[in-house]
């Protein structure tokens, strides 16, 4: 096909597929603070305080898995990649990295929140020993989920002495 040189000024660039818009800024994942008694009723329904639920993005769905200690852990999706990735710059070994990972991803169950509220599974209470009262603590990408009389005695085993 011969195109007249006419026709050549009425020719316009076709759109670009995409439109350019400026990179997208990291979204910065605050740390998880504070530390919060709650109740837990006879069925295990946890009403989460409005702060926790905040700094978790008010979500609808948590993950809770049981943590090193007597406790749970109990973050969300933002928190759950921060927590990868500090695993894979860590400078454990990779086997201890390995079983960490197992243990800790292959048992973490996903957790519905209906108007600030979850139901903690029956063999996690019974692992954390969970009882009425509990404390969240918030430990930079999880919280973690205490019976309140084992993280006051947790609190006041590990903390300074004061000599007499």
């Amino acid at each position: 096909a011969v195109i007249d040189v006419t026709d050549l000024a009425k020719l316009q660039p076709l759109p670009g597929a995409r439109p350019k818009s400026p990179p997208e800024a990291p979204k910065v994942v605050l740390p998880l603070t504070g530390t919060y008694p709650c109740l837990l009723d006879g069925k295990r329904l946890l009403t989460l305080p409005p702060i926790v639920m905040e700094q978790l993005g008010n979500p609808d769905q948590l993950l809770l898995s049981p943590g090193p200690d007597v406790c749970l852990w109990l973050t969300g999706p933002a928190h759950i990649q921060k927590l990868s990735d500090r695993l894979e710059q860590s400078g454990a070994a990779e086997k201890e990295v390995r079983i960490f990972r197992r243990l800790f991803f292959g048992q973490i169950e996903k957790l519905q929140v209906v108007q600030s509220k979850l139901v903690i599974p029956e063999r996690q209470a019974l692992f954390a020993q969970l009882e009425k009262e509990i404390a969240l603590v918030g430990v930079e990408d999880h919280f973690e989920v205490w019976d309140l009389q084992k993280w006051r005695e947790y609190t006041q085993k590990q903390s300074p002495q004061e000599k007499k």
